[in-house]
């Protein structure tokens, strides 16, 4: 499963169509789900297991996966919870970075509007 979308996160005129969730980490004390994506050039360069480029990080609440426990989250579920947030407010992903490095690879949640399932 990935979205496909086609994004120039670096503006280096070679853009990435192919976003993977690589991981995703539960706090399941406070209910919320970091997950984070890498993107290829296509889904042959993700198969051939190239380097992936440019990382994408998101938060997400159990309000906006739709249940009362993280406990059984799915990847479907989080790719789903992803397209609607990011359809319904375009800020609504974003998260305040830890650091200078984090804040790099952070993009506004607008950049996954529209992406098609893949």
């Amino acid at each position: 499963m990935a979205l496909r979308k086609s994004l120039d996160v670096h503006n280096t005129g070679q853009p990435l169509a192919y976003w993977c969730i690589t991981h995703a980490r539960l706090d399941h004390g406070v209910g919320q789900v970091e997950v984070l994506l890498h993107g290829w050039r296509d889904e042959a360069a993700r198969r051939q297991a190239l380097n992936p480029g440019a990382p994408m990080s998101f938060g997400l609440s159990r309000v906006d996966l739709g249940v009362a426990d993280l406990h059984g989250v799915t990847t479907a579920s989080l790719y789903a919870a992803l397209k609607r947030r990011a359809a319904a407010r375009p800020d609504a992903l974003e998260r305040t970075p830890a650091s200078l490095q984090d804040s790099i690879a952070m993009r506004s949640s607008a950049v996954l509007a529209d992406a098609e399932d893949c």
